[in-house]
Order: C-alpha cells, then sequence, then structure tokens
C-alpha cells in the first residue's frame, strides 16, 4: 500500500471518528434537555413556554418546541404519554396565557377518540401544537399548560374539568343518540 492511501485511510478513519463523536454528543445533549426535571422551554424567545407538574395526572405533558418567528402568533409543539394502566378515551388540555399583571386568558382543548381503536394505549405518546391560529394584541410572556380532564375507557375520569369537558362529551354522546 502506497504512503498516499495509508494517508487518506487515517484521514477517513479520523474524519469519521470525528463524526461519531460529534452525533453521539448531540444524542447526548437531547436527551438531558427532553429528561431534565425543569419543565419549561424557550428558544429565544419573548415568551416562556411551561407545564405545570401534576405528579398524579395520568397524562404526562412534554414541551417539544417553541417557534419564536411570531411573537404575537406563539407556536409550540408538546407530546402527551399515557402514564396510567387503562386506555384513554378522552382529555383536555388547559391552556394559560399570561401577559404580566392581570387576569390571563385560559381556554381548553377537549380531545376525544370516537372509537376504542384510537384510544391512548399505556405507555402511548402523541404529539400535539397549540397557538395554532391564536394571535395576541401583545407578545405574551408566559404559556402554561396543564391536564384539565381526563376520561378513560372504562368511564371514570380524573382532574378538576374546569373546561367543563365531561358535560361537553355528554352533550355530544346525547346528540349523537338522539340523531
Amino acid at each position: 500500500m502506497s504512503d498516499k492511501t495509508q494517508k487518506e485511510g487515517h484521514r477517513y478513519r479520523s474524519t469519521l471518528k470525528a463524526a461519531i463523536k460529534f452525533i453521539a454528543l448531540g444524542i447526548l445533549t437531547g436527551s438531558l434537555l427532553w429528561l431534565s426535571p425543569s419543565h419549561s422551554f424557550s428558544v429565544d424567545s419573548p415568551t416562556q413556554f411551561t407545564v405545570i407538574e401534576q405528579p398524579d395526572s395520568p397524562l404526562l405533558i412534554r414541551p417539544t418546541f417553541m417557534d419564536p418567528s411570531h411573537a404575537q402568533s406563539p407556536r409550540y409543539g408538546y407530546s402527551l404519554t399515557n402514564n396510567s394502566g387503562k386506555p384513554i378515551g378522552a382529555y383536555a388540555v388547559r391552556e394559560l396565557v399570561r401577559f404580566g399583571p392581570g387576569s390571563p386568558i385560559t381556554s381548553t382543548s377537549l380531545v376525544h377518540f370516537p372509537g376504542q381503536k384510537a384510544f391512548l394505549a399505556p405507555q402511548q405518546s402523541r404529539y400535539e401544537e397549540g397557538g395554532v391560529g391564536k394571535t395576541y394584541e401583545q407578545v405574551p410572556i408566559e404559556i402554561n399548560l396543564s391536564m384539565d380532564f381526563v376520561e378513560f375507557a372504562d368511564g371514570t375520569t380524573w382532574g378538576k374539568d374546569i373546561g367543563r369537558s365531561g358535560e361537553k362529551l355528554d352533550g355530544q354522546r346525547a346528540g349523537g343518540r338522539a340523531a
């Protein structure tokens, strides 16, 4: 083998080792960010995206991204993981948006799975986006998410249900039976 071929082989192996180290470092950094106990997420954004800890919640919320490109129309993503031992047929996420002193804007997003095949199984995760289509007069300081309501496949429920999601589901079901 010529000296030139040996040098090229050595250079290739050195580059490959550096690339593998870079990839491993990226995976480690991403894992640490994902698993960190702080449940807030902000990337060069004036808006802090926070998940309110609820240790007894059957659904675990984790922030996944915050889009800082439109400050008055913040878009964000989050994952939900079923930490219970039962399938989930419906849930409601409560969003609280703060602009400073005074009353925040609150809303509740209800998700209802129409059939058992679509239920969120134990340990299954799904991804959601929030803020889509919403524009505020001011830039929000903070967006807080929390679980408000969960309905299991067996009909039992969990949560304060401030948004009255259980009543909405009962109304939809009654309307469906009447139709």
